[in-house]
């Protein structure tokens, strides 16, 4: 996949401004998201992991190792 960069803006993000410029696709000209894509993918991933360790927590099961 060919790409294209497009000018640098300003945009609010989740860390602060940032001046950052779209990546488009070379053949069809759509911008490509990446950056804001594996952001959430991130996201979803600590939030699940926050989950089962509450889930974890929760089922007291004493873990034995092994020797």
């Amino acid at each position: 996949m060919n790409i294209a960069v497009g000018p640098k803006e300003d945009r609010q993000l989740m860390t602060g401004l940032h001046t950052v410029p779209d990546v488009h696709c070379g053949d069809c000209c759509e911008i490509v998201d990446i950056v804001s894509k594996l952001v959430n993918v991130f996201l979803i991933y600590a939030f699940v992991s926050f989950l089962l360790r509450i889930a974890y927590k929760s089922l007291e099961v004493p873990v034995s190792l092994p020797e």
